[in-house]
């Protein structure tokens, strides 16, 4: 009996120990998410076109989301955001970033051939491979 009892009191312990990691884990995941959603939505207020003052905390929030949360809408937000301020190759550098993560990501592809040069040998093989992964999208990239 007594090493019955011991050993369901250390199976307690290591469930409450996982318990308590899948709560921390669940919160990063939170804080991450919300930073997404509050500069999705300061995004969508300023359609892009953010002032020059808001643009670094903007990255800030959504960098800091970006290495808690795997997936990649905040890599392509920040993409946007480079984009829209004018900085081209990071713009791209993000969209890369995307693309390493989720290679099968529509979107990903999509945002690629939009920041690249247009007309560009590398934009064109970016919409080519959007529209592999997704030949139905209206328009394509």
């Amino acid at each position: 009996m007594p090493g019955n009892i011991a050993a369901t009191v250390v199976a307690r312990a290591l469930l409450s120990l996982a318990s308590l990691a899948i709560a921390a884990v669940l919160a990063v995941e939170l804080v991450a998410e919300r930073r997404v959603a509050e500069a999705r939505v300061e995004i969508l207020k300023a359609r892009i076109d953010l002032p020059a003052a808001r643009v670094a905390p903007v990255l800030a929030d959504l960098r800091a989301a970006e290495r808690r949360r795997p997936g990649t809408e905040a890599g392509l937000l920040i993409a946007g955001v480079e984009f829209s301020s004018g900085d081209e190759a990071a713009a791209e550098k993000a969209a890369r970033k995307a693309i390493r993560r989720e290679p099968e990501n529509f979107a990903a592809w999509t945002a690629l051939a939009r920041i690249s040069a247009p007309g560009s040998r590398e934009a064109k093989a970016a919409a080519r491979r959007a529209r592999e992964l997704n030949p139905l999208a209206p328009g394509g990239p």
